[in-house]
């Protein structure tokens, strides 16, 4: 059961890396801070649009139907705000 669990995780966060990083711009990063959480580092100066804009476009990526997870599971996210350097 163990290595089917982590066959699983796994998947998991193959699907969530590919989804998220198929939205990111050439110049934004994403980084995996541990376990399932992640970051998304974006370069220049704060633009809370700009930032609103990505989480929705990334949130709309996670949320797609796939097959690759099963017709009974999906990701969920829970958000974090940062918008500036002092506050991360």
């Amino acid at each position: 059961m163990i290595c089917s669990a982590h066959a699983a995780d796994d998947l998991v966060l193959q699907t969530v890396t590919g989804r998220v990083t198929a939205v990111l711009g050439k110049d934004q990063i994403m980084a995996r801070l541990g376990g399932d959480e992640f970051a998304i580092l974006m370069p220049g100066p704060i633009d809370p649009a700009a930032a609103s804009k990505l989480a929705e476009s990334i949130l709309e990526a996670l949320n797609a139907k796939s097959d690759s997870l099963g017709a009974n599971h999906r990701i969920n996210e829970h958000r974090y705000r940062a918008l500036s350097r002092r506050r991360l």
